[in-house]
This record gives structure tokens, C-alpha cells and sequence, in this order.
């Protein structure tokens, strides 16, 4: 009896013993030294007694997987418009500029699986891309050629440097080459563009874009929560800006024009563009949108309508509007 006794006090005490260590280690943020030191033993007794705690379900460790919820959320938009969905965590309190860096992180890991060897990478330049840039890690890969795909120049500047400067970020965290595409972003006159087409360094260029592997692009929007570079400059006048209002544009990528139903039909704007027609990146096996902010929603439905992703990253908070928005992939 007494034996019993002993022992159950002894277990009473151990248990009391585990559970004040447990509390001081878990609930007080303490060290094992601390402990081990308040209890006058050594850090392995400590140690050990976490795991006892652990084993007799004094302890219980649940892990939530923030990322859960975003995979169901890929994975619903996946099905429903047949494109590869990656759905980067919205964390509250978090700057829009903020938000878009960590999208282009993911971003930049994602192109790091879609690039191959001895292949052509299409970059559309604007702000979004322009963040993939810089968060690119080095993966050095033979023969990769990185092609401009829209002209930067302006009226009142050539662009030179805002897109080569993302060029030459692709082709130095690949030891790749590049080759830059030095026209307009818009010719004043459609048939200004279709004779330097014609022009065999030009032509040189758009045959190079035709024989992509992979395309890299954002979505250019008047809505986008940062700014998109070609509304941050004077690419476009007022006249412009009244005709995307009129034909219903509701975003452009490589600054090619699109309306909310995918259609592009009769915009003005495209035939004056540099950018390669919708039926050029239709032939490109892998087509990578990367997509921030909520304003930017319409411009994806539309994209993704009109078929010209083959896979998108896109922040949590922009995926489910999209989710909301576009529950009918055929509706207008």
C-alpha cells in the first residue's frame, strides 16, 4: 500500500515536473539552459522531458498549414479554366509594393522549372515583370536566348534601359543572351510598322519571338493596385486612352489589347503594336502570366478567356475575386 502510494506520488510529481517545463518552454518562450538551470539539471534532461511531455499527451503540437487554403483555391481555378494555378498568401499588413514582391519571388521559381536548354524566352516588359527581375536566383542553363517582345520606346524616350535592364537580369541569372527588340512601343501609322517588318534586322527579331519555348508576362491595367508601366508613361495620348475606353479594353499583355469576353477584334490600338499577334503566343507551349492585385482581375478573366496563359501566379486576394468573378468561364 505504501509502495503504491509512493509511486503514485512520485508519477504526480514527474508529471507536475513535465508540465511546469513543458509551460516555462512553450508558453514562456524560456531556453532549455534557463530551465535546465532553474531545475538543476542539464539541458539533455531538459530535452528529454519535452519529449516525455510530448508522448504522454502533456504536450500536443498542431501544425496549419497557411497554404492550404490557397492550394484548394489553385486547384478549383485550375479546373476551371484549364490553366496551372499558383496562388501566392496574402499576409494582412503587408504594402502593395510588398505583395508584388512576393509574387514575383514565387514567380521567379516557377519560371526556374519552365525554362529548358538550347530555347527562347519571351519577355513582355512592365512593372510586374520588372519585379520577377529582380528576385531571379542563378540557374545557369546552355543556350537560352532571352527576346524582348514589345518595343519600349516613347515619343519622348527610346525605353532602352527600363526593358534591357530586365533583359539583362534573365540573361545574367541564366548565363543566357539577349536580344533586345529597339522600336516603338506603338507606331503613329499601322503602315509604318508593317514596312520596317519588312526590314531584315527587325524581321531577324520576329522570327526569333515565333520560336519561344516559354513567354513571361504581366497584364498592363488602368485598374492595376501598382502602377502599370505603360499607363506611367506617355506611351499613350488622350485619344489613346478615349479608345480603350471605347472598345471596352480591359488589359493589354505585351501591349496587345484585349476586352473582357478575350475577344481583340477591331481594338485600333493593335494594329499600331509591337507586340506578337494573339495567334503568335497561342503557338508557345508554355505561357506564364503573373498577375498582382485585385484591379488586375478583369485583365486575367479576360486573359484567361481569350486563352493566352498556359499558366498563372497570382496573389491570394486577386485569386479569389477571380474565383467569385468568373464562376461562368463562358459568360461575357
Amino acid at each position: 500500500m505504501n509502495r503504491t502510494s509512493g509511486g503514485t506520488n512520485e508519477q504526480q510529481r514527474r508529471s507536475a515536473m513535465l508540465l511546469a517545463i513543458a509551460k516555462g518552454y512553450y508558453e514562456e518562450q524560456r531556453t532549455m539552459d534557463s530551465l535546465a538551470r532553474d531545475w538543476g539539471v542539464s539541458r539533455s534532461t531538459v530535452s528529454r522531458a519535452l519529449s516525455e511531455a510530448r508522448e504522454r499527451g502533456i504536450v500536443e503540437i498542431r501544425l496549419h498549414d497557411p497554404t492550404h487554403g490557397v492550394r484548394d483555391l489553385a486547384q478549383l481555378l485550375a479546373e476551371r479554366h484549364g490553366v496551372r494555378f499558383t496562388v501566392v498568401p496574402t499576409i494582412v499588413g503587408d504594402s502593395p509594393e510588398q505583395e508584388l514582391d512576393r509574387v514575383a519571388s514565387v514567380a521567379a521559381s516557377v519560371v526556374a522549372h519552365l525554362v529548358k536548354p538550347n530555347s527562347v524566352v519571351g519577355l513582355a516588359w512592365g512593372t510586374t515583370v520588372r519585379a520577377l527581375s529582380q528576385r531571379l536566383g542563378r540557374h545557369p542553363t546552355s543556350g537560352l536566348t532571352f527576346v524582348q517582345l514589345n518595343g519600349a520606346g516613347s515619343p519622348t524616350s527610346t525605353g532602352e534601359d527600363y526593358a534591357a535592364s530586365i533583359l539583362r537580369r534573365f540573361a545574367d541569372a541564366y548565363d543566357g543572351s539577349l536580344q533586345s527588340f529597339p522600336v516603338p512601343a506603338f507606331f503613329d501609322d499601322p503602315a509604318a510598322r508593317e514596312l520596317l517588318w519588312k526590314e531584315r534586322s527587325i524581321s531577324r527579331i520576329v522570327h526569333l519571338q515565333r520560336r519561344m519555348h516559354l513567354m513571361v508576362a504581366g497584364i498592363g491595367s488602368l485598374n492595376a493596385t501598382v502602377t502599370s508601366h505603360l499607363y506611367d508613361g506617355d506611351f499613350l495620348d488622350e485619344e489613346d486612352y478615349r479608345l480603350i475606353e471605347q472598345e471596352g479594353v480591359v488589359g493589354d499583355i505585351a501591349t496587345r489589347f484585349f476586352r473582357a469576353d478575350g475577344t481583340h477584334d477591331g481594338i485600333a490600338l493593335n494594329a499600331r503594336s509591337t507586340g506578337p499577334t494573339f495567334d503568335t503566343l497561342a503557338t508557345v507551349p508554355h505561357r506564364l502570366g503573373v498577375v498582382h492585385g485585385r484591379g488586375k482581375v478583369p485583365g486575367l478573366l479576360g486573359a484567361l478567356r481569350a486563352e493566352l496563359f498556359t499558366h498563372v501566379v497570382v496573389d491570394e486576394t486577386a485569386a479569389r475575386a477571380l474565383a467569385g468573378a468568373g464562376a461562368d468561364p463562358a459568360a461575357p
